[in-house]
């Protein structure tokens, strides 16, 4: 805690402050006014299904990162099927940034398995090969003016940022008094350790997060972890224990509260071309763990070679007698040590998982990150936030990317509030109402689930009011 900050104090303050921005977030959202940023991963399909459960779409949804024609076209087969399945309006779709070469993420990498085939994503990955096309530009100009006309009509928007920032900033800040952005998972804890480190949707594009946490922008970051959450992952309830087990194997990321079963019907769910959400989350996650298991051991020789060779050039510091140097090659020993964490503990974990698979249940881990957004905008899940305060976030060398540790402090009228505690409750009987949608073949609404959710939510208080 800083110490020029009171604790109790500041709490209160940060609660104050914060439900003031909330009346004005659920405001926006119950008039329709929320834009997303997205980059078409699971979590973030899935936070729209929570979407339209509620009844709600956004007016654009943008998109972010990876190939970026294949991203759309992904983007859009979805949004079409949601379309017809629910009978909604589908929301407009634009690229608002792209990735190519080395910044390309594991994920994108294996975008489109399970929803279109191999020779048709190959071909739209080459055609989202360069950046420096007219097309590419065009679609980020065309991307941004909607954007920008959207903040100049509304009275207030809410953005939803499940990935980077990148390519709005300028925006954000033009218009920083009518919008408040939801940033999902930017940063986290480090294990056994009192460092915070930048987290997946900051690391995308390093220098757009420092820049957005200086905008002087509304932001509200949520996230499971930092949340404290008991529900941690979405993960069925037949490999649960085991998967927290090697949680504590690993020491990575173990979750404050253990006490959450897991989901049920989830490991049982077979690929059906007809169910095309389930298929499509399903076929990206069995690629995505195949991909990562594999990279795993690469990974792991270069970050080995890395530290050997830090550590020899720490000794001959030592011997030289030139403290300074040897306290930044320590400093880049414990960043090797984040990395090795944030890069292998996941791929680790799931090797050992799948080695329990059968035909009748498989082990599939699903992200449960962009899905607490609706535990900022829904307004029935408003009493879930059970403590937010308002910090400074700021990377102690913005030059360096690959620099993951953050400062993370209590600062008064910073407009930057971190969620610390949630109650999942609420949440969790929604996920798993979609669960039992996908179990079913998709062919209910699942709007229908809502009334059984309010009743297994009043199970769900009593059974923790004990």
């Amino acid at each position: 805690m800083n110490v020029n900050v009171d604790p109790e104090a500041h709490l209160k303050e940060s609660r104050t402050r914060f439900d003031d921005l909330h009346k004005k977030i659920h405001k926006s959202v119950s008039e329709g006014h929320i834009v997303h940023v997205e980059d078409g991963e699971a979590d973030d399909l899935w936070h729209d299904l929570l979407e339209i459960q509620q009844g709600l779409t956004p007016q654009l949804v943008l998109l972010s990162g990876g190939y970026y024609k294949l991203r759309a076209k992904c983007a859009n087969d979805m949004w079409d099927y949601f379309a017809r399945k629910f009978g909604i309006e589908k929301p407009k779709l634009a690229t608002v940034y792209a990735n190519t070469g080395d910044a390309l993420q594991n994920f994108d990498h294996v975008e489109g398995t399970g929803l279109l085939s191999p020779q048709e994503i190959e071909t739209l990955k080459e055609e989202s090969s360069s950046l420096s096309n007219v097309e590419y530009r065009h679609a980020v100009e065309e991307a941004q003016h909607s954007l920008q006309k959207i903040l100049e009509e509304n009275d207030f928007t809410t953005i939803a940022v499940k990935t980077t920032p990148a390519e709005i900033l300028d925006l954000l800040e033009a218009y920083k008094h009518k919008v408040a952005i939801i940033w999902t998972g930017p940063v986290d804890k480090m294990p056994n350790s009192d460092d915070w480190a930048t987290k997946f949707n900051f690391v995308k594009a390093p220098k757009a997060g420092d820049r957005l946490l200086e905008t002087g922008v509304p932001i509200v970051a949520v996230s499971p972890s930092f949340g404290n959450a008991r529900m941690h992952s979405i993960v069925d309830q037949k490999f649960m224990q085991q998967m927290v087990k090697y949680k504590r194997e690993d020491k990575a990321f173990l979750p404050t509260d253990d006490s959450f079963p897991g989901f049920k019907n989830l490991a049982s769910i077979a690929p059906d071309t007809q169910a095309k959400f389930s298929n499509y989350i399903i076929s990206l996650a069995d690629s995505l763990t195949k991909r990562m298991i594999a990279d795993a051991a690469k990974k792991e020789a270069a970050l080995n070679e890395k530290e050997r060779a830090l550590n020899q050039m720490k000794e001959k510091a030592l011997i030289n007698g030139k403290p300074d140097l040897v306290l930044q090659y320590e400093e880049e020993i414990k960043q090797i040590g984040y990395q090795r964490v944030l890069a292998l503990a996941l791929p680790n974990r799931w090797s050992k998982l799948a080695r329990d698979n059968t035909d009748e249940r498989k082990f599939r881990e699903f992200c449960p990150v962009d899905q607490t957004l609706q535990l900022v905008t829904d307004p029935e899940m408003k009493e879930s936030l059970k403590e937010v305060i308002e910090v400074e976030m700021k990377r102690p060398d913005t030059t360096d990317g690959s620099k993951r540790t953050i400062g993370v402090k209590p600062k008064p009228n910073s407009n930057i509030f971190l969620v610390t505690q949630v109650d999942t409750g609420r949440l969790e009987d929604k996920i798993q109402s979609i669960i039992d949608w996908m179990a079913q073949g998709e062919k209910p609404n699942p709007r229908l689930h809502t009334v059984k959710s309010e009743e297994s939510v009043s199970h769900y208080n009593q059974d923790h009011s004990k």
